[in-house]
């Protein structure tokens, strides 16, 4: 998480523990307070996220799998394989979160690697 929130101008420290906090101040910069017109109403409304943390995806240790006799071939073919990792992970947090909200699964939609819960309930 820490490496998505880093910015040349606004880099995270690495002894920071990022919190809600951290993370809405940091936010802050990018998108502050929509300004609103003297005697503008708001309209203020809630709506439920699904915020999904995965596990650690090492570059080193998929780059390790590929074999190839060319330097060159062999980096692009760590690369691809490292994005097609990243991209199926992001894919099967996705279906989880969106089985439990489309499919009205709720919390049932979880599975071995993917648990859901509702800490505030």
């Amino acid at each position: 998480m820490r490496s998505c929130l880093h910015h040349q101008r606004y880099a995270l420290p690495n002894s920071c523990s990022l919190d809600l906090v951290h993370c809405i101040m940091f936010l802050y910069v990018y998108f502050p307070q929509v300004e609103k017109q003297i005697g503008e109403r708001r309209k203020i409304s809630f709506h439920g996220i699904g915020l999904s943390v995965a596990p650690e995806i090492n570059f080193d240790d998929i780059a390790s799998g590929c074999e190839n006799p060319e330097e060159v071939d062999l980096v692009l073919q760590a690369k691809k394989a490292f994005s097609r990792a990243l991209y199926g992970s992001v894919i099967e947090q996705y279906n989880v979160l969106e089985s439990a909200i489309y499919g009205y699964q709720g919390l049932n939609a979880s599975n071995s690697l993917i648990s859901l819960s509702q800490p505030w309930s």
